[in-house]
């Protein structure tokens, strides 16, 4: 089902293009939100995210899937924007669309308010571990697929950023983790998962880096 999410931010009202997936039945599913990247462009141009593998396997170990679009990313109202270098920052305005998603979603009738998973890819999981720091009511754990944000060009060293980003996360969770960074990741490689999740761990966050 493809729904347009009322939700509230800051006071102000907007719609986020979110897609949903639930086993049969009414519920009451725990609930995974999955948090999508953003690709080169004009974040409006951007394809509505599914995420159609991941999804289909927590459902089918009966989750409900939600797939919110941030603010002015494909059909979701609002504008995007963003601090540029500071990643840290980037990440913590991502992650208040998220909190804002999750608001209008618990109020849902077939939500298990109690057992929640948030996680994400590429920018979403810079939004999904910067969320983490929030300690969200009923939400058990995180799972960091490829997260990260790169910036080509001017003088930004985004990837000193993203480390300084993810310790400074660490400080405030203590949810567990799962992280994801493929071996031939041309942007976010090895060396920098290790990097993140040594500083993420220590600032105090538990982490558990597959692969």
């Amino acid at each position: 089902q493809v729904v347009m999410l009322p939700v509230t931010e800051n006071g102000q009202s907007f719609q986020f293009e979110t897609t949903l997936f639930k086993p049969p039945g009414n519920g009451p599913f725990p609930l995974l939100v999955m948090n999508h990247g953003k690709e080169r462009g004009n974040p409006g141009n951007q394809a509505r995210d599914r995420f159609l593998a991941m999804s289909r396997e927590f459902v089918k170990r009966g989750y409900a899937v939600a797939v919110p679009m941030r603010k002015g990313f494909s059909h979701s109202t609002g504008t995007y924007a963003d601090f540029g270098c500071n990643m840290k920052d980037n990440g913590q305005l991502q992650a208040d669309d998220v909190e804002a998603a999750l608001n209008a979603l618990v109020k849902m009738p077939w939500v298990d308010r109690e057992h929640i998973l948030v996680a994400g890819q590429s920018y979403g999981g810079l939004a999904t571990v910067a969320f983490g720091a929030r300690r969200y009511p009923g939400v058990r754990g995180l799972i960091n697929f490829a997260g990260g944000l790169r910036i080509d060009g001017g003088n930004c060293d985004w990837r000193d950023a993203l480390v300084t980003a993810f310790g400074n996360y660490a400080a405030s969770t203590r949810l567990p983790s799962l992280w994801f960074y493929g071996e031939n990741d041309t942007y976010f490689d090895p060396t920098l998962a290790q990097r993140l999740q040594q500083a993420y761990q220590s600032a105090g966050g538990p982490s558990q880096l597959i692969a």
